[in-house]
């Protein structure tokens, strides 16, 4: 069986190796405790593979113009919403609302987020 996320794979290698650099710049550094959202998409004919971290999204557009959601929010807010703890009024004005629990520049162990989609759904 072919590996569907192969090319999603292929992206989040360099990913992972640039965080580790970030990370090692980033010691006793003004770059300390920083850390960013990361999102990029490669299309090979009609399969989407995306690699994420963070809580910048990537949304499809369907021919019919339905927008679908295609990453997960990386947030303490998001998190806790899906947990039952958080309403998402709740969620609007929670104090911690832009606190990611995982993102690029944060450290060890660094997992983004990777999958495939078929961009015919």
């Amino acid at each position: 069986m072919p590996d569907t996320l192969g090319p999603a794979r292929a992206m989040q290698t360099p990913l992972v190796a640039y965080n580790r650099w970030l990370n090692a710049q980033a010691r006793g550094e003004t770059m300390a405790n920083s850390a960013t959202t990361f999102t990029a998409l490669a299309l090979r004919g009609r399969r989407a593979h995306l690699v994420h971290v963070g809580d910048s999204r990537a949304y499809f557009i369907h021919p019919d113009g339905r927008m679908q959601v295609m990453t997960l929010d990386h947030s303490l807010v998001r998190r806790l919403v899906d947990l039952g703890q958080l309403t998402e009024e709740q969620a609007r004005v929670y104090p911690q609302k832009n606190v990611l629990y995982r993102a690029l520049g944060q450290a060890e162990p660094f997992r983004p987020e990777i999958k495939a989609l078929d961009t015919c759904q």
